[in-house]
């Protein structure tokens, strides 16, 4: 069936009024520490008040520190990347180029990105100024650095006052192209047997830190080292002190034509035009959307439908976005649709237990604010011109940082002492569904999170599609909620780049009965019971 005839059929059915409902018990999951950012500080080199001010508005209750595959490199005393002498000394018969080597002249002796600089400029700045206090979702550096050393920086960071709640050892050391992970642990067993000794240790010091070792999403094509590595990792941890496995879902851009370029990811400029193009009609931006959430819905059931598979364990989203070299969506609300998405759907599923965004900044226009150079052209990416009474100011909200805070601001009003518990909302009829690109894999138009705690109850609500979609939601909410809506206004284009000069936040804020009420397209709505929603 054409994609075409799939989306005429669907806004047929989008004009039946959609009944949210939930089935079963429901997840318990800690929802007000479910959402956070992956970040270094290679653009920045340490936290300032000013900087911290943006992160903190973010109001997301996790940060990941030092980053990930810089985590491998990382010399936590100085809060900077090892030197050259450093590297060398651990991999003494190697011809590899330290990727990190030209990092290596950044470091001034001082005020670099410390524990001490992590406590005092941003956990604390966040404290009193925005009162909340993130947590920290700790990366060991299982390669240039030994057990000993590592363990130190934990117990440094508690004497400091950062609780060490969140551990992962290491991040993606499954990678074929970092020789150096490969020479560290040839096998993923090596790898899994050393984890269980440093998580040993660490249980025994931090007993209810939650302690995560390296999972790998599996990629069509993988073989080897990486083609199996989530199976022999699971076959050979010790589940008594092991509780968790890392992923890290990324997707393309979900628009035709596939980049064929050396210019990996991104491809020629012809092709990334001919993207661009796809993205100003409605098909080209429901594959584009549905690439994104479609992708984290496949890993998802994944997880699930292999629960056993990992025999009780959890798993911690601790990277996801679209790929960082795929320019053609950043900046747009097509992009934020596909990251809230993609995080409602970890939210409503019950094995995930964190969720997190790569990352605070970057280079590329994909993170959670704006990051300069913002030029028609960087580093072989188009991106759609700005409008000419628009410009970027560095470090503002993006559109996926708005949802982000969106999505946090909802789970929020869910105290950390509360027994909340989660359900995926099942819509009847089904709604309209979008086509991923060359794939027989589609995606619901509607996806949500319904939420209830002990004093309050919630959803959020995306609605994906290229028309409004009437719902009643009175079968779930029995009382007067309270409503934000988030849409672009309809002059804006949706492969126009945003910034907050030219993006309209809440269209509309009321208290609504529990009825019908329609979506509108492309919109995301977050929804409260309660007295006082900090929506």
């Amino acid at each position: 069936m054409s994609l075409l005839l799939l989306l005429f059929l669907g806004f047929v059915a989008a004009q039946d009024v959609i009944k949210l409902q939930t089935v079963g018990n429901g997840t318990s999951k800690v929802t007000s520490e479910f959402l956070g950012y992956n970040h270094n500080m290679l653009h920045h080199y340490n936290w300032t008040d000013d900087l911290a001010d943006v992160g903190c508005k973010l109001k997301l209750p996790i940060i990941r520190y030092p980053g990930g595959t810089i985590s491998a490199f990382w010399r936590w005393q100085q809060g900077w990347v090892v030197t050259e002498e450093d590297y060398k000394e651990q991999f003494p018969n190697s011809s590899w180029a330290y990727m990190y080597g030209s990092d290596v002249s950044k470091y001034n002796g001082t005020g670099m990105y410390t524990l001490e600089n992590l406590q005092n400029n941003y956990i604390q700045y966040c404290k009193e100024n925005y009162a909340f206090t993130p947590k920290v979702n700790f990366v060991l550096n299982m390669i240039t650095r030994n057990m000993t050393d590592q363990v130190s920086m934990l117990q440094h960071a508690a004497s400091i006052g950062i609780p060490v709640q969140l551990v992962e050892l290491g991040n993606e050391y499954y990678a074929e192209k970092t020789n150096e992970f490969v020479y560290r642990f040839p096998t993923a067993q090596s790898y899994a047997t050393e984890a269980n000794v440093w998580a040993a240790r660490i249980r025994t010091l931090f007993p209810n830190a939650s302690i995560s070792v390296i999972g790998r999403e599996y990629r069509k094509g993988d073989y080897g080292r990486a083609g199996n590595w989530t199976q022999q990792i699971l076959q050979s941890i010790d589940k008594e002190i092991i509780d968790s496995v890392t992923m890290h879902p990324y997707w393309g851009a979900g628009v035709p034509p596939t980049p064929t370029s050396t210019k990996s990811f991104y491809g020629n400029l012809t092709q990334q035009q001919q993207e661009f193009d796809n993205l100003n009609n409605m098909t080209g931006v429901s594959q584009a959307i549905a690439s994104g959430v479609g992708k984290q819905l496949l890993s998802v059931a994944n997880y699930t439908t292999h629960a056993s598979y990992f025999n009780g364990m959890n798993v911690r989203i601790t990277e996801s976005n679209v790929f960082d070299r795929i320019g053609i969506l950043r900046y747009t609300w097509v992009h934020a649709l596909q990251v809230v998405g993609a995080h409602i759907v970890s939210a409503q599923t019950p094995i995930v237990k964190e969720s997190l965004h790569h990352s605070f900044d970057g280079c590329c226009g994909f993170a959670t604010t704006f990051t300069p150079p913002v030029d028609q052209y960087f580093d072989g990416r188009l991106i759609a011109p700005l409008p000419s009474n628009i410009t970027i100011t560095p470090n503002l909200q993006s559109g996926p940082g708005l949802m982000l805070n969106a999505l946090s601001n909802l789970f929020g009003n869910f105290s950390t002492t509360d027994t909340v518990k989660t359900w995926p909302i099942q819509f009847s009829p089904s709604p309209p569904t979008l086509a991923v690109m060359s794939s027989n894999f589609s995606v619901p138009s509607l996806v949500g999170v319904y939420l209830k705690g002990d004093e309050a109850q919630g959803m959020a609500l995306a609605n994906l599609y290229y028309n409004s979609i009437t719902i009643d939601s009175s079968t779930l909410l029995h009382c007067d909620t309270h409503w934000v809506k988030y849409v672009l206004p309809s002059n804006i284009s949706l492969s126009t780049p945003l910034t907050q000069e030219n993006m309209v936040d809440v269209v509309s804020t009321l208290v609504h009965d529990g009825t019908s009420i329609s979506l509108d397209a492309h919109s995301v709505h977050f929804v409260t019971c309660k007295s006082n929603p900090t929506l």
